[in-house]
Formats: structure tokens, C-alpha cells, sequence
């Protein structure tokens, strides 16, 4: 029994070293001849802020202000709920010195075996050219070096180009399952001012589509106006910061009476 327990402790370690983030990027280093990959940082964040705000379409399909030097920054700090830094990889990559993609990816979420991909976004210039074809096939090959089996992503219903891309790269959508002939569906709102709730809400849309519930992300600043008509949404996730109000029943107040949302 001890020498089992002391084998498959062993097999376990070998297989978390396997799926170590550290992994991944050393396999996409090694899959993209001609390109130079490094964790985000502060000493590329200005190159990460450029690249996303040149995504300009993409931020207008979406309805969100473009990112400023401080969205940036949270980009490749953030994480899902209940995951560490340990299972992130910001990887940013360049050619020719020029910062062509970056690439937001959660090792073992929401699953073990499972790699959730938080951002993957080329340069507007390099769009359309058959290079995030080619530069997620080495993704995925350094996922399955690194020893996961299935990746799932989320994807705003407005953005239909990225969903094209996504199903071209082999992705499906989960399917929707009804109740009483209608689907289950849950209309999200939130905002795009803190970094963490977008993602937030695309962590949740992926997830729930495994026992097939749409999520409909309405990711807006103009919140403050909808979230007064609860016929609108089902679920509001906001960030509330309640230490400097000084009013320990805030919280309450705000949120949990039958007025609050006026």
C-alpha cells in the first residue's frame, strides 16, 4: 500500500510539473521559429496597450472603451475565480522586434485537464493573414505537451468574427438545452471599467455552456441605467467597494432592498 501511494503521488507531481505554466511557454518558444515570446510585464506593457487598442473594431463590436496603460496592465495579472498565478501564462509575442499577438491562457480551469484561453489577440495589421491560424496550432500543441486534453474559451455574441475564427479552428458551440420549449438562457451584465468582470462573464459563458445554459454578455458603461430595470438582466456582477462609505449596512442597503436598484 505505501509503495502504491508513494508511486501514484509521484505520478501526480510528474503530471502537475507537465502542466506547469512554465511548460507551455517553453513549447511555443520552441513550435514559432522567428518569434520571440515573453511573460507580460510591466517592461512591455505599453507594447500590450498598443496592440489592444489597435484592435479597434473588435472593442466597438464589444462595447468597450479601449484599454488604457493600466488595463493593460491588469490584462496579465488577472485571473479566473478560484485559480492561482501559478496556473497563468501571459505570453506575448514578437517579430522583428514588432509585438504582433498576445495570448491570456489559465492552465487546469475550470477543470484539471482543461486550458481556458482568457485573450488571444493579434495586431490589427496582422489580421487575415492565415498567422493566428498558424500560431494556434503550435497553442495547441503545446497544450497537449503540457498535458491538457480539451481547451474551451468564451466569446462575446456580438464579436461574429471571432466566432468564425474559433469554429474554423474546430471549436463548437456547446449546445443550448430548453425548458418548457424555451432555451435556458441568462442575460449577464456588467462593465468594462474593471478588467476582472469581462472576463468574469466569459469564464461563466464557457462554463455553463457544458450543461448547456446561454450566457448573453451585455458588457456596457452605461450599466448604471440598466441595472435599474431588473426586466432587463438576470445576473449583475459588479466590483463594490464599500470601506471608504464609512456605512457598515452599504452593502445591504445597496443591494438587498426591494428599492435598491433605484
Amino acid at each position: 500500500s505505501a509503495i502504491l501511494q508513494t508511486f501514484f503521488s509521484e505520478m501526480r507531481e510528474k503530471q502537475r510539473a507537465k502542466r506547469a505554466p512554465g511548460t507551455l511557454i517553453r513549447s511555443l518558444r520552441g513550435g514559432l521559429p522567428g518569434y520571440t515570446i515573453v511573460e507580460g510585464s510591466e517592461e512591455n506593457a505599453e507594447d500590450i496597450q498598443k496592440l489592444m487598442a489597435g484592435n479597434e473594431e473588435y472593442f466597438r463590436l464589444v462595447k468597450e472603451k479601449l484599454p488604457t496603460l493600466e488595463g493593460a496592465r491588469e490584462s496579465y495579472t488577472i485571473l479566473p475565480p478560484n485559480t492561482s498565478r501559478e496556473q497563468k501564462t501571459f505570453a506575448v509575442f514578437y517579430k522583428k522586434g514588432k509585438c504582433t499577438a498576445v495570448l491570456d491562457f489559465i492552465q487546469g480551469y475550470p477543470k484539471e485537464s482543461v486550458g481556458f484561453i482568457g485573450l488571444f489577440m493579434l495586431a490589427a495589421d496582422c489580421q487575415g493573414k492565415g498567422i493566428g491560424k498558424k500560431m494556434f496550432r503550435h497553442i495547441c500543441e503545446a497544450a497537449e505537451k503540457a498535458g491538457l486534453e480539451k481547451l474551451r474559451l468564451g466569446c462575446y455574441a456580438a464579436n461574429e468574427p471571432g466566432r468564425i475564427f474559433w469554429e474554423k479552428q474546430g471549436f463548437q458551440l456547446a449546445e443550448i438545452q430548453e425548458k418548457d420549449g424555451q432555451k435556458l438562457e441568462i442575460r449577464w451584465l456588467t462593465y468594462p471599467s474593471r478588467q476582472e468582470l469581462p472576463l468574469l462573464a466569459e469564464s461563466a459563458q464557457a462554463t455553463l455552456k457544458e450543461i448547456g445554459m446561454d450566457v448573453q454578455i451585455n458588457c456596457t458603461s452605461d450599466n448604471n441605467t440598466i441595472r435599474k430595470d431588473p426586466t432587463l438582466w438576470d445576473v449583475y456582477a459588479s466590483a463594490m467597494v464599500t470601506a471608504p462609505t464609512g456605512d457598515p449596512e452599504y452593502f445591504f442597503t445597496t443591494c438587498a432592498l426591494d428599492n435598491s436598484v433605484s
